[in-house]
């Protein structure tokens, strides 16, 4: 069994080594089990919350049930980082599958980075890539076949989650209508196309992706936009 991170492991990548050690003893533990509220939308802000296992999704329910996925959250992400800025909510957020959270009081960090540029640009630079990701969801859902959604998403998913952390793709097919905007049937419908396509196969309820070079050949998949902000280094302070 993987040995949980501790928070300074996990908050170093966001705000650089040092500045994640000063900040580490302030760290809360939280275990939510799957389908868990992590935040309500339009709420003040009271918490910086990070990923540390699991994934978590933040999105939007309209009057008439329908929902829509905005944004997909995995470990190593900062959750809301706009609200964090503003104080106060944007979205609603929920689990995806049990997670565990690393929580700091708002109010106690916001100072300590108004006293470290670095670490403050660090987290401006986790709005950019989440602001990223979602002008690329966009043209998926305005210009790009269901095919190609697809194969987009589980680039991106392979992308932002390293095989070798052992995560498995946590959409049902369901919540994967709801990111792509398409209904479950046409979503079982590409799915069993990549599969005899050679792209993924099925193993249970979770996509494996078998031939990513094909794929993104498939999507038009370029990682620049997630290496550009997520996987850049973070400065020392």
């Amino acid at each position: 069994m993987r040995s949980p991170i501790a928070p300074a492991g996990l908050l170093g990548p966001i705000f650089g080594a040092d500045f994640a050690r000063l900040v580490a003893g302030l760290a809360v533990e939280a275990n939510l089990e799957r389908r868990a509220s992590i935040q309500q939308a339009d709420h003040p802000c009271l918490t910086l919350t990070v990923v540390a296992a699991g994934a978590a999704q933040a999105g939007r329910t309209l009057a008439d049930g329908g929902q829509q996925i905005v944004t997909l959250y995995f470990p190593g992400d900062l959750i809301d980082p706009a609200g964090l800025i503003a104080g106060r909510t944007e979205v609603a957020v929920e689990s995806l599958t049990p997670v565990r959270l690393i929580r700091i009081d708002r109010f106690r960090l916001m100072p300590l980075l108004a006293k470290h540029p670095d670490a403050e640009r660090c987290l401006v630079r986790r709005m950019a890539a989440e602001n990223a990701q979602l002008r690329e969801r966009v043209v998926s859902l305005g210009r790009r076949s269901a095919l190609t959604r697809m194969a987009h998403l589980l680039c991106e998913f392979v992308v932002r989650v390293p095989a070798e952390s052992g995560a498995r793709f946590p959409l049902t097919q369901i919540e994967l209508a709801d990111v792509l905007g398409l209904s479950p049937v046409h979503i079982n419908r590409v799915l069993h196309q990549m599969r005899d396509d050679g792209l993924v196969s099925f193993k249970g309820r979770d996509v494996v992706v078998l031939d990513q070079d094909r794929l993104s050949d498939l999507a038009g998949f370029d990682a620049a936009y997630l290496n550009r902000w997520s996987l850049a280094p973070a400065p020392a302070l």
